[in-house]
């Protein structure tokens, strides 16, 4: 028997297969009042996709990366030698 886990963004309902890029954001309160006070609120968090959360500024967008155009084939390269001869 087999186990498939799916991951499923809580804000765009997206889902994947990994939890690769996936977060579990949350909200937590620290004063400095004289001394420390940190509040955790477990019940006030969402499991977030990269996307959401490059849309929600909390992390850094990836850089594009500009579209490769695919090397010539070689038989690409016979025709052009091909016209090159046929035009000299």
């Amino acid at each position: 028997m087999s186990v498939t886990t799916i991951y499923k963004c809580d804000r765009c309902h997206g889902e994947q297969d990994t939890p690769v890029q996936f977060w579990n954001v949350g909200v937590v309160v620290t004063a400095w009042a004289g001394r420390e006070y940190r509040k955790e609120y477990p019940d006030k968090t969402m499991d977030v996709c990269r996307s959401c959360c490059e849309n929600m500024g909390l992390v850094m967008r990836l850089p594009k990366h500009p579209e490769l155009t695919p090397p010539p084939t070689l038989e690409d390269l016979i025709r052009e030698i091909v016209q090159q001869e046929i035009q000299q």
